[in-house]
């Protein structure tokens, strides 16, 4: 296993999308995620 580089992968930059539902969902589920992660 070689160094794997930070940050976002090149050829999947493209496919993402934060439109709509799609970016409110993603809010959401972070928020709660981080709410877990501090309790």
């Amino acid at each position: 296993v070689g160094k794997i580089p930070k940050g976002i992968n090149k050829l999947s930059a493209n496919q993402i999308y934060y439109s709509g539902g799609y970016a409110a969902k993603g809010f959401k589920i972070g928020a709660i995620a981080a709410f877990v992660a501090l309790t």
